[in-house]
């Protein structure tokens, strides 16, 4: 895909309809509280991050399950695919980026739990951890929430090991 050399296209995002890139697009370099004006409500599989990093919302005005894109190329939403309302950047650099402490909170928040199906002992992440022998929780976890955010679990500290990477869900 070519990229256009105009501001604006340097910190947007283009989206489309169908996975791999087909389908109708449309591009957006500051927020989109609604995805209904376009056309594009629910109906987003697959877009491509022209620069900095976009939360994508379940639901209109950046509320529901959130997630955060990094530049590059998404051939697939994965769980956010037909389902995406609401558009904005992480950053913040537009003016009329309503992007708040709650919100920056949503970015990346997980909960591993010691039983199968979300059962029993909970530890909660909400940042980096490299080793998690000090939670108590290093080769206990049986199940795993993702509330927002990507996250990438290994099986050995220091992001060694078979790892695998998680989007938002259960």
């Amino acid at each position: 895909m070519a990229r256009r050399s105009h501001r604006g296209l340097d910190a947007g995002i283009t989206f489309y309809k169908e996975r791999n890139f087909g389908g109708r697009q449309f591009t957006a370099d500051r927020p989109v509280t609604n995805f209904a004006r376009n056309g594009f409500n629910d109906r987003v599989h697959s877009e491509v991050v022209h620069g900095g990093r976009w939360e994508i919302c379940a639901d209109a005005d950046f509320n529901g399950s959130c997630g955060v894109l990094a530049l590059g190329a998404h051939p697939s939403t994965g769980v956010y695919a037909g389902r995406i309302s609401s558009v904005r950047t992480v950053d913040g650099r537009h003016s009329n980026n309503r992007f708040d402490d709650r919100s920056r909170n949503r970015e990346a928040c997980a909960t591993l739990y010691e039983g199968p199906n979300l059962s029993g002992r909970s530890h909660m992440l909400n940042d980096t951890m490299r080793n998690l022998g000090t939670t108590g929780f290093n080769d206990r976890a049986s199940s795993l929430r993702i509330e927002s955010g990507y996250w990438v679990f290994c099986g050995d500290s220091e992001f060694r090991g078979e790892c695998h990477t998680f989007g938002a869900g259960d």
